[in-house]
């Protein structure tokens, strides 16, 4: 089976995988572009924000970086930057969705699902922090 735009051949499929195959096997070519992306400017842009900051953990559809965390500036820039490049490379692959495509930037200190895009009244992004408990 061959993944449509992305010249890859997937080998071994059965019938749910055949028919899987096409849009499923384009949004992990998407993925593995925007993470090779962030990871060149990353480690190798010097003039990007991203620059110096560390790739960890690639779940389902989401980059999670560790970045510098000295300049709150160079956080929203990396965030914002990180978003694009992956919005980018999944409007490379998935044309006809690009009106759809979003990436949404977080900054938080910790890993949580219930971590969300928190801006400022300028539109700058915020570092989430989990609900603080009430003491019973």
């Amino acid at each position: 089976m061959m993944i449509p735009g992305a010249n890859i051949l997937r080998g071994g499929c059965g019938y749910t995988q055949i028919l899987n195959t096409p849009f499923q096997g384009l949004g992990a070519v998407g993925c593995k572009l925007a993470m090779w992306r962030v990871s060149r400017e990353m480690y190798v842009d010097r003039r990007s924000p991203l620059y110096g900051s560390r790739l960890v953990l690639m779940v389902h559809d989401e980059l999670i970086s560790e970045l510098l965390a000295n300049d709150t500036q160079r956080m929203h820039d990396a965030a914002e930057r990180k978003a694009y490049l992956m919005r980018e490379a999944m409007k490379e692959t998935t044309p006809d969705l690009a009106p759809a495509i979003e990436a949404e930037p977080a900054l938080s200190r910790i890993m949580s699902k219930d971590v969300a895009t928190v801006r400022d009244s300028s539109g700058r992004l915020l570092v989430w922090e989990p609900p603080t408990k009430r003491a019973a």
